[in-house]
């Protein structure tokens, strides 16, 4: 409008009231002009505004059975609050920092993805909050604590003959775990039977059943392996398979992997759900014989 309306004002148009109406759509031009100067430079605060109110709505997301966002940020902030050492508190400000910045992460992609979908211009609050909602409940699910193996190996970028070699290794671990705790004591006790049967008495809710485990995890520190070359206790013995078991996946998978191993699970010999895992057959077989002794 202003390209058209000064070279119509040169022409010294003789009409009075075309000029005065040149005048108008002139004054009202440059309204315009300085309306959308001051739309712009308003843009940043009202963006920060909205983040902060989706930041408030974000605590409000989660999926069912799990904090939310804000929620896990409350309780590390109640634990801080409650810390008693300095390691503790730096440990848990750590915790908190990392929570944070990934919030931030998600708002920013959300923001992102939602000016793209608008071609770049007004960004529709509820959708960003949609979108970072979703993203969030994605990240939580991606990070949440699983024993499943097929849900925590799918996590990782490996290769699938990584993949395997990694399932590999843990089945072999297991299946060394099972025969040490066979190895009969100078007592003549089976630790293997002794444990999963303390399990199945604990999930049926057997009384004296958590006592019984307990017990039998000092039993299992205390207690020497009999024939063992290094004289170690069975606890040890399980320790070091462990610790080897460890060592091996870690030259299997990136450190970036065995992080996200580690978020699934810390203890990599106790995945389940394991095509070929010794454990599964013996304690169906103790979980059978548990039932036949205590039927009604």
């Amino acid at each position: 409008m202003l390209a058209m309306a000064l070279p119509l004002a040169a022409l010294g148009c003789g009409d009075q009231r075309e000029m005065e109406a040149l005048r108008a759509e002139l004054a009202r031009t440059k309204t315009e002009l300085s309306d959308a100067r001051e739309e712009a430079r308003l843009d940043q605060t009202r963006l920060q505004e909205r983040l902060a109110r989706l930041e408030a709505r974000l605590g409000r997301e989660g999926a069912a059975g799990e904090r939310s966002v804000q929620e896990e940020l409350s309780a590390l902030k109640a634990e801080l609050a409650k810390a008693a050492s300095g390691e503790e508190k730096a440990a848990l400000e750590k915790r908190i920092a990392a929570v944070e910045t990934r919030v931030e992460s998600v708002k920013t992609e959300a923001m992102d993805e939602a000016r793209k979908g608008q071609g770049g211009g007004a960004v529709d609050e509820q959708r960003i909050a949609e979108m970072a909602a979703k993203k969030l409940a994605e990240e939580q699910a991606a990070n949440a604590p699983t024993k499943n193996f097929d849900q925590a190996i799918a996590r990782l970028s490996a290769s699938e003959a990584e993949k395997q070699a990694v399932k590999d290794e843990i089945l072999k671990s297991k299946k060394e775990i099972l025969e040490l705790l066979e190895v009969p004591t100078a007592e003549g006790r089976n630790f293997g039977e002794e444990v999963i049967d303390a399990f199945i008495a604990s999930q049926m809710g057997a009384e004296g059943a958590q006592a019984r485990l307990l017990n039998l995890f000092a039993d299992l520190a205390n207690t020497r392996v009999p024939g063992d070359a290094d004289n170690r206790s069975y606890a040890q013995a399980l320790e070091d398979i462990k610790k080897k078991n460890r060592q091996t996946i870690g030259r299997i998978l990136s450190p970036d992997d065995q992080k996200k191993l580690d978020r699934a699970h810390a203890d990599w010999t106790d995945f389940e759900g394991l095509e070929g895992d010794p454990f599964t057959d013996f304690y169906l077989q103790r979980l059978k014989k548990y039932q036949d002794a205590n039927k009604k």
